[in-house]
Formats: structure tokens, C-alpha cells, sequence
């Protein structure tokens, strides 16, 4: 759109809303709700990845940073 080649965009909230972020002449006018989720995939043979990652999403969770997170890059918690 910034290119002058298109009108209006249509894609996953999070990711207009982070490019639209510092673009003033743009808005977003409607937010049609998919009940998409987001999730995150690691290999099946990574165990140890996996406990990594999940005791992550655990302390991020219980200290309340993840709220803060999604409410920062995604608008919502």
C-alpha cells in the first residue's frame, strides 16, 4: 500500500497492525475474528528444546510478561 499499488490489505492482524504501527495515514477499519491460534513447533527428536521452550512460556506466563507482550505486539491479550 505504501507503494501506491494497492488500496487496502487484508492479512493477519498482527502483522498490519505491526506494519502499520509508525504510518499515520493508515488504519485499520475492520477486524474480521478467525479464532486463529498461535503456537509454537519444534522438532520431534528436540526434548530438550521442547523443556525449553515451554518452561519459557511458564516463567513468561506466571511473571505476567506474556500479557504485557501480547498486549504490545498484538493489541489484545
Amino acid at each position: 500500500m505504501t507503494s501506491n499499488k494497492a488500496d487496502a490489505a487484508l492479512g493477519n492482524q498482527s502483522v498490519l497492525r505491526y506494519a502499520i504501527a509508525d504510518k499515520p495515514d493508515f488504519e485499520v477499519v475492520q477486524e474480521i475474528q478467525t479464532g486463529e491460534k498461535l503456537g509454537v513447533a519444534v522438532p520431534k527428536d528436540s526434548a530438550e528444546l521442547l523443556d525449553k521452550v515451554n518452561s519459557t512460556l511458564d516463567r513468561l506466563k506466571s511473571s505476567g510478561d506474556l500479557d504485557k507482550m501480547t498486549d504490545k505486539w498484538l493489541g489484545q491479550k
